[in-house]
């Protein structure tokens, strides 16, 4: 028995120590990965911890990461004093990135509206941004430096973003003032969703709205410097001149990275189609640019055997399409996957000056590593999810199938390679849609059918004609010869256009999904984490997660019952007689973005979302001209503004919602839920399931600073207290 135990002891031991040695070439891969857990955990948070609790166990890490590395460092041969050291270290790691997020979060420090101002109030602050939106739907501007009359200084938002539809005669960097209606950025439309409160206050916005005088000018060029931006305006000037309307808005979003102007019709064939992607500045457009000017350059450089033979010209090369890049990225819009495609572009070509391999995944970490310590709020951000996960997939791929594809290449006529190029964009399209599919679906609750195939047919119209051609506009718009290189992109945008429109009138082009459980992401990241990491057999551990991942999945029931924020809509999901499911919602007209918002959440087809009847009985809901009662699997609810009748539904209601000021103890001792105006300001929206239980925005996200609600104290003295 003794005998036994020793053997499974050192089988165990020699597991650890090949496992161990295996991740070596995969440490700043580890570090990413423990940065990105320690960010995570501190967003996930319900509330927000004290800087003497995170200092305290941020040198509690440290001291087991030390104390783990000074025994090893004794007994080097000692695996479980190896093992120690590994644990302190991963500690340390994701101790590390919780306090960073913790400290942009301090650092931000973005004061939030949240409420809704009732009357319009005069702004004033320098434009730091200005970008015209699709024809007869305005202009969009973000106002930095903020003042607001007779608001107080410390309470007021730093940034706030507005639109308007009039006319707007200023530049960006002018001292402006208008009159506008503000209003707070949108809470979570239901428990567990997208926090949009979040996304602005790390964006620094404080406020969203819109104006409702003209634009005027204060100050012209108020001495700030906006030299960038005054560049995208006048770059998106030329190509509204020169472009047709409807390409315009997609050839300034290549070249500029604003995409206000692109219609609504486009972006959903895009979508639907799975090419969106082109439009978002991300690593394909830099290795685009960074590509042929690295090629064109060797290539010139070699036709003068006096330089080529002097000089190193592929390092030449390299520096010059890295600082091409840096001026393309350093033009665009900024955002978590041009830094993205910076960073990893830049390194590439750095390797290549110091005659180091391009193309690794310590590439993908490394820039993962930077992009998570200046930003660790971006771990949340759907780009930073989607495009690490796109990026890292594929070098993994390609690392694994490099010596096998060489070597057919180096083997291979004109057509084999043909074919071989060919199949290199099939396969790059199929593995960047299996590694973006899981976030597709839980951000997005959409499958575009035909990405493979639509993705593979846009490359000639992005490699060939957009790319070049937008980089020949770049160099043409110095002399004022940009004309014929921006009509070229013009056609290349509107091809890309009709492939889109094409492979959107497809049969089943786009599915529709209900949005699956956190768990099923976590088990799906934790997979390809597994896949990656783990070599050879070991790799089959990767089934674990992925077991998981589609049990939760499959075993997951959407709630049935959803109430908005302010108690003023609220829906059912029904099942009809096909099987196909519906939303039921009080009102089509009212808060459009929320119901469209539960309709892609509950996987429902525009045409299945049905409104409440005005009178009479439609499904399970009945209503009357004062309220509806709504009959859920669990729970018997009453919906309406009316208190007289709401009152009577005391004895019939398990649950009432409404928008009103309902008195304390409205329905005296009755076991009845009750959300009205002052309890949802706190809870926030609700979702009700099958088997009955309540739950609430709050309960997901707590009180952070991003959403800290005041309370006035009048309130109180009206003795509905919090």
């Amino acid at each position: 028995m003794i005998f036994v135990g020793k053997q499974l002891k050192e089988q165990v031991e020699q597991g650890l120590i090949g496992f161990l040695a295996q991740q070596r070439d995969n440490f700043l891969l580890w570090i990413a990965i423990f940065l990105g857990v320690g960010a995570a955990a501190y967003f996930s948070l319900t509330y927000e911890p004290s800087y003497l609790a995170t200092g305290g166990i941020l040198t509690g890490a440290f001291t087991v990461a030390y104390g783990g590395f000074y025994r090893w460092h004794r007994h080097p041969d000692n695996i479980w004093r190896q093992i120690l050291m590994v644990v302190g270290f991963a500690l340390m790691v994701t101790t590390a990135g919780f306090t960073l997020g913790q400290f942009q979060t301090w650092r931000q420090g973005t004061p939030m509206v949240m409420d809704e101002i009732r009357r319009p109030v005069m702004v004033s602050g320098i434009l730091e941004h200005h970008e015209n939106r699709e024809t007869g739907k305005g202009s969009l501007l973000i106002i930095g430096d903020v003042v607001i009359e007779d608001w107080d200084k410390e309470q007021t938002p730093r940034r706030v973003r507005l639109t308007t539809r009039k006319a707007v005669g200023a530049e960006v960097g002018d001292k402006i003032k208008v009159l506008a209606k503000l209003a707070p950025p949108s809470p979570p439309i239901m428990p567990d969703d997208y926090d949009f409160q979040r996304h602005y206050f790390y964006e620094g916005i404080g406020s969203l709205g819109f104006v409702l005088s003209d634009v005027m000018v204060v100050e012209r060029n108020s001495g700030h410097d906006f030299f960038l931006h005054n560049i995208r305006r006048q770059v998106a000037e030329r190509i509204a001149v020169i472009v047709p309307e409807r390409q315009a808005g997609i050839v300034t979003a290549l070249m500029t990275g604003e995409r206000a102007a692109i219609a609504d019709e486009d972006w959903q064939a895009l979508r639907v189609s799975g090419l969106a992607h082109i439009i978002s500045i991300s690593g394909l457009h830099v290795a685009m640019v960074a590509g042929p000017v690295f090629f064109i350059i060797r290539f010139l450089l070699a036709c003068f055997p006096f330089i080529a033979l002097r000089f190193p010209i592929k390092k030449i090369a390299a520096a010059v399409a890295l600082a091409i890049s840096c001026a393309y990225v350093g033009l665009v819009v900024p955002s978590v996957p041009t830094t993205r495609a910076l960073l990893m572009t830049g390194i590439a070509l750095i390797a290549v000056m110091l005659d180091r391999p391009p193309i690794s995944l310590r590439l993908v970490a490394l820039a993962a590593i930077v992009v998570l310590v200046a930003e660790p709020s971006s771990i949340w951000s759907v780009s930073f999810q989607m495009s690490f996960a796109a990026v890292t997939a594929l070098v993994a791929v390609a690392e694994a199938m490099a010596p096998r594809w060489s070597a057919l290449y180096r083997e291979a006529g004109i057509f084999t390679r043909a074919a071989l190029w060919g199949a290199g964009s099939i396969l790059t399209s199929i593995v960047a849609f299996i590694a973006t599919a899981p976030f597709s679906l839980y951000h997005f609750q959409q499958f575009a059918t035909y990405s493979v195939v639509a993705n593979f047919l846009s490359i000639p119209i992005s490699g060939l004609v957009l790319m070049p051609m937008m980089i020949l506009s770049f160099l043409a718009m110095p002399f004022g010869l940009e004309k014929w290189c921006l009509a070229a992109m013009g056609q290349g945008v509107e091809w890309l256009l009709d492939l889109a429109r094409t492979t959107e009138t497809w049969p089943l082009a786009q599915l529709s999904v209900t949005t699956p459980p956190f768990m099923f992401l976590t088990g799906m990241i934790v997979m390809g984490i597994a896949l990656l990491v783990m070599q050879g057999r070991s790799k089959a551990f990767a089934l674990i997660p992925l077991v998981v991942a589609i049990t939760a999945y499959t075993s997951y029931t959407p709630p049935v019952f959803v109430a908005s924020g302010n108690g003023k809509l609220v829906a059912l999901r029904e099942v009809n007689e096909v099987g196909a499911a519906i939303l039921r919602v009080s009102s089509l007209k009212r808060e459009k973005f929320v119901s469209d918002g539960w309709r892609k959440s509950f996987g429902v087809n525009k045409e299945d979302m049905v409104g409440f009847p005005r009178e009479g009985m439609a499904g399970n809901v009945h209503c009357d001209r004062a309220l509806c009662r709504i009959i859920s699997p669990a729970a018997n609810i009453s919906f309406g503004d009316k208190v007289y009748e709401l009152k009577e539904e005391c004895v019939w209601a398990h649950v009432i919602v409404t928008s009103a000021r309902l008195p304390r103890g409205f329905c005296g001792d009755l076991p009845v839920r009750i959300f009205d105006y002052y309890t949802l300001r706190l809870s926030g929206a609700i979702a009700i399931d099958a088997a009955g239980n309540i739950a609430t925005v709050a309960d997901f996200r707590g009180e952070r600073p991003w959403n800290r609600v005041f309370v006035p104290l009048k309130w109180h003295e009206k003795g509905r207290p919090y």
